[in-house]
């Protein structure tokens, strides 16, 4: 077995862990002041309730009161970041030096609006300590997506592509070429929940996973599901990500919905491939009664508008509802429906009735929210509960006229009867998924100023389950939807396969020390230890992986004018994406070999044909797979020249072990009923014209005469899972 080669840098986390804490003793000493003022709009001058307002450097917030209100206490003396936020508002951070008790401090900000003086509309980069992209609402306005890919045009390194819906779309990080390990490796978290595509099952053939084509099983989740017009901000992490954020190896997407008060928003577009609207408003409850956030969304998109024969519908609708209890908790509770047709019909002129359709609905829950303790221990503490579930279908439609081919109907290994298949016929195949996701997380966050010098603790545990409890894979075995004497078709039910159960833990710190007027250094060490629930029923080469990561940033340079900024940063870290259900549990195989055939059917009514069948079950799964990883470096320098800022960063990541199928040959025998060897050659019996030949007791009978056999083997493929990709960037 391989073994994990990162001793030393997880002993460095945990070394840079332990001596971050001394430092709270410090911090509990310190003396402490009290902090209040009121929000006011920049332009009227009225007070802006519900306005959240950030003590970055503490962990501390406080949601403004009707008044506008705030009010802070027990913070130590010293330089302190106060950061604005509301929906509506430009978000604003303010710089304030407490010494004293500090009343009525008047923080003004502005509406978020097109119009202001300076208004971002690409991705914001640097000031960071890895490399990521932060894109706001106003930028995202300017982009009118129609899908969380076309928000990705907006991150370096990320062709420009035309808008679409009737193309599966998924997301890679730094990578052009898209393939199934990058996709699949790319985390989508939204509001804290990571959506997860490891319970899908909707595939019409093993070997045809990571092509062309709607089902997205053992691939990335489908961008185009997810509405953009209510999203506030996206962040997309390209370097190495916290270790908050796991299951994953090609970074992560990072999007928060918008939750508060806000005035209507409807949205129309219209082109003539694409049809869009959109509708939302957040709406006040009254005084400490919370907020009620709805918004619906509806697509149709055309892949040619000269037919409706290529077509792709989604809705969307959420309903939020967030509360701040007593000032100390603050959570947020979501219902999200989903419905997505994708609908591809051969066109109404070729007078054949091809179907191809994927369709998902689906309805999930969620909570996250915040409890403010602040104790000498423990600051706030985070918590997030999920669960989704997706009703999903798939039909494959297809007119045959290959003549009458031999199929089996065998469920076991042996020699069983088969028939022939109709000259020309429909097949109609339906798959029925039903995948259920549970997630759940706490994280305590300890957060301490002790002079200037500012340092952050977290420490949390995290749990997923995966499982599909869909009826599987449907058709009429006499009408098969894979014409050819081998067939690997065979029906399959989702329900007899276990749910996956994953669990982690996780600890950082990170750590500022200014250094100076203008310098400081940024430190932020963290670990991941991730372990998979052992089923009996698959195995893996190793069931934990241990994630050590490391962020360092050197600020060299800070001033208000000219040269403003300068700073270098590197990091290192690993990641690792645990295998789908698709991986684990890949469905049987069964090689069906023709021992005897004879058709006589259109002529006298009558055939017999009898089949070798090798059911694979163990063969198929790989109990060497690994985990899928990849280990990331970075490099980087960030400037300000008179406000024109600029990154260069070098980074080298190496993914090993992506999740894949591989054709695997193996020889079957078996007997070949009339036939004899004819110098070193088999030739074949004629069979006398209208005779029904019997098959009994291992032999095949003409006229009560046994027909002679002779032994032969043949090399069958079949489809396994394997670490077949390899990729340095």
């Amino acid at each position: 077995m391989e073994r994990p080669r990162h001793k030393y840098p997880v002993m460095l986390v945990l070394l840079l862990l332990m001596t971050a804490l001394p430092g709270w003793n410090s911090y509990a000493q310190q003396q402490q002041f009290a902090l209040s003022g009121i929000i006011r709009d920049q332009g009227t001058g009225e007070p802006v309730p519900y306005a959240t307002v950030y003590l970055e450097e503490m962990g501390l917030w406080y949601i403004s009161g009707e008044d506008g209100s705030f009010r802070f206490t027990g913070i130590p003396g010293g330089t302190h970041t106060l950061r604005v936020e509301i929906l509506g508002y430009a978000k604003k951070t303010f710089i304030q030096k407490l010494d004293r008790d500090i009343a009525g401090l008047e923080l003004q900000i502005a509406e978020a609006s097109l119009r202001l003086e300076e208004v971002v509309v690409t991705a914001e980069e640097g000031g960071r300590l890895n490399s990521s992209s932060r894109i706001e609402k106003q930028a995202l306005e300017h982009v009118q997506p129609v899908s969380l890919r076309d928000i990705m045009q907006l991150v370096p390194g990320n062709l420009t592509e035309n808008p679409g819906l009737n193309r599966v779309n998924q997301l890679t990080i730094r990578d052009i070429a898209t393939n199934s390990a990058n996709a699949f490796g790319t985390a989508v978290i939204m509001d804290g929940v990571t959506l997860s595509n490891d319970a899908n099952l909707q595939v019409r053939k093993t070997s045809a996973i990571g092509t062309a084509g709607e089902s997205t099983a053992g691939t990335g989740v489908d961008a185009r599901q997810i509405s953009t017009d209510n999203i506030q901000t996206v962040e997309v992490i390209r370097g190495i990500p916290s270790a908050i954020y796991g299951d994953l190896t090609s970074g992560a997407v990072v999007v928060k919905t918008r939750s508060g008060v806000s005035p209507w928003q409807i949205r129309l577009k219209a082109d003539p491939r694409l049809k869009q609207v959109y509708a939302g408003k957040g709406f006040s409850l009254g005084p400490e009664k919370g907020v009620v956030n709805v918004d619906a969304d509806y697509a149709l998109s055309y892949g040619d508008v000269r037919t409706p024969a290529d077509v792709y519908r989604r809705v969307n609708l959420r309903i939020g509802y967030s509360q701040t209890a007593k000032k100390n908790l603050t959570y947020n509770t979501r219902v999200r429906l989903i419905y997505s047709d994708a609908d591809n019909r051969t066109d109404p002129d070729n007078f054949l009735d091809n179907i191809s359709r994927d369709r998902d609905m689906g309805i999930g829950l969620d909570i996250n929210g915040t409890y403010r303790l602040n104790k000498k221990w423990i600051t706030n503490l985070e918590f997030m509960a999920a669960g989704d579930v997706t009703s999903q279908y798939s039909r494959e439609k297809t007119y045959r006229s290959q003549g009458r081919v031999p199929q089996s109907l065998a469920m076991s290994s042996g020699e069983n009867l088969g028939f022939f298949t109709p000259y020309r016929y429909y097949s109609d195949l339906e798959v029925f998924g039903l995948p259920v996701n549970l997630q759940a997380r706490v994280v305590a966050n300890l957060y301490g100023k002790y002079g200037e010098i500012t340092n952050k603790v977290l420490a949390g545990v995290e749990w997923t389950s995966r499982g599909n409890r869909g009826a599987g894979k449907v058709f009429d075995p006499y009408l098969s939807p894979d014409i050819n004497a081998s067939s690997t078709y065979r029906e399959r039910s989702f329900r007899d396969i276990p749910f996956l159960n994953r669990y982690s833990l996780f600890a950082e710190d990170k750590l500022r020390v200014p250094l100076g007027l203008v310098r400081a250094l940024e430190i932020q060490a963290g670990v991941r230890f991730n372990g998979i629930l052992h089923d009996e029923r698959f195995s893996l080469d190793r069931y934990f992986s241990v994630e050590p990561r490391l962020n360092a940033r050197f600020q060299i340079l800070r001033k208000q004018k000219g040269f403003r900024e300068l700073s270098v940063r590197a990091g290192w870290g690993m990641n690792y994406k645990m295998p789908s259900m698709v991986y684990l549990y890949p469905e049987p195989t069964y090689l069906d070999v023709v021992s005897f055939s004879y058709n006589d059917i259109d002529d006298n009514g009558v055939g017999m044909v009898l089949f070798t069948t090798r059911k694979l079950e163990q063969e198929v799964r790989n109990p060497e797979l690994k985990l899928q990883q990849s280990t990331n470096f970075e490099a980087g320098i960030d400037f300000d020249v008179e406000n024109v800022t600029g990154s260069l960063v070098f980074f080298k990541e190496k993914m090993v072990n992506g999740y894949g199928f591989a054709t695997q040959v193996m020889p079957v025998s078996y007997n070949r009923y009339g036939y004899i060897w004819d110098k070193g050659s088999p030739s074949r019996i004629d069979v006398p014209s209208g005779k029904l030949p019997q098959y009994e007791s291992g032999a095949v009978y003409v006229d009560g005469t046994a027909l002679p056999l002779i032994r032969d083997t043949v090399f069958l493929s079949y489809q396994k899972p394997v670490n077949n990709i390899v990729q340095n960037k």
